[in-house]
């Protein structure tokens, strides 16, 4: 499978191929092409090596899908985005990216969003092969409101590797690289609006049910229909101070309406009242916590991290859930 994917982004693009081939071993033109062509960013290398790159990429109305392997170990260091997330995922090899304190290895099994304004570092392993796709910020927020059926009162953001589903990653890498394929072969028909316009809602859509973001939850409710201003707003706030003591008469009074209006419009639309909202919402934070923990780490912190205090309580709720203790988790991390 691997062997396949690596020789479509190594080999020389068809001739009239909407596809480009590009290759340089000078450090200066490498960064001059990819921040040209995918995003600003500095490149580090160690002292004294020479660095080339070999990268496949095509572009269709913005969204950008390359293929592109260093033949060094490389630091990228990418300029804040503003108006793009990036998804990058490993074909062989392995890189690593650095996101606040944490450090978050992408290998053949895993899926990383960079979020728009995060400050991220990035390590490549030599000869790793790594397919990277850039998708407008504006395209994704438009599938986004469609999906919630209004405009998103806070911006989307990934939280990153997630104990990526293998094969999700599996998936991924072959949509993607089953339309890097019809680029190939048939580019002239991708330029029917509509078709490509299927291919890129599909993607949002994968990542949008695979990724863990700060709309899953409302997403994993089945909002279809759109929710009243005040339930919309409570959820955005939970979201937000879910680490925090929250009040529902404080969190009613927040969004403008009686304690029982958000009571009544919780159980209507999402099937359950706002504190078993936001026990929902803690339980999986924590799940997301220990997944990722950092070594030393222990359940107790992470807890504390989402706002829980009831130890023993919340660990029935999240065996309930999952069937294993917040330990057996963090262990199993």
């Amino acid at each position: 499978m691997h062997g396949s994917i690596i020789d479509t982004l190594t080999s020389s693009p068809p001739a009239g191929s909407l596809i480009k081939h590009f290759q340089s071993a000078r450090k200066d033109e490498i960064v001059d092409y990819i921040t040209n062509h995918l995003a600003p960013h500095q490149m580090r290398i160690k002292p004294g090596n020479m660095v080339s790159l070999s990268m496949r990429s095509a572009t269709i109305n913005d969204v950008m899908i390359c293929g592109l392997s260093y033949d060094r170990d490389v630091f990228i260091h990418p300029a804040r985005l503003g108006d793009c997330y990036l998804v990058h995922t490993a074909l062989s090899g392995a890189s690593w990216v650095k996101k606040g304190d944490r450090v978050i290895k992408i290998n053949p099994s895993t899926v990383h969003v960079s979020s728009p304004g995060q400050e991220l570092l990035f390590f490549k392993e030599a000869n790793s092969q790594h397919f990277t796709v850039r998708l407008p910020k504006e395209l994704v927020d438009n599938y986004l409101q469609k999906l919630i059926g209004s405009k998103p009162r806070t911006p989307l953001e990934f939280a990153g590797v997630e104990h990526t589903n293998p094969a999700f990653a599996l998936m991924w890498k072959d949509f993607i690289l089953h339309f890097f394929r019809q680029i190939e072969n048939a580019g002239e028909l991708l330029a029917n609006s509509r078709l490509s316009d299927q291919y890129f809602d599909t993607m949002i859509e994968m990542l949008l049910s695979n990724q863990q973001h700060n709309y899953s939850h409302m997403l994993s409710m089945g909002c279809s229909t759109p929710l009243p201003r005040h339930v919309r707003r409570a959820t955005i706030l939970i979201e937000e101070s879910v680490d925090q003591h929250i009040v529902i008469g404080d969190l009613a009074a927040q969004v403008g309406v009686s304690v029982r209006c958000l009571q009544n419009g919780f159980r209507e639309f999402l099937g359950m009242p706002p504190a078993e909202y936001v026990r929902q919402i803690r339980l999986k934070k924590l799940h997301t916590a220990l997944q990722n923990a950092q070594k030393n780490e222990t359940v107790s912190n992470l807890m504390l991290d989402v706002g829980i205090y009831n130890f023993g309580r919340f660990a029935s709720y999240y065996k309930e859930l999952y069937g294993c203790t917040p330990s057996e988790t963090l262990r199993g991390h």
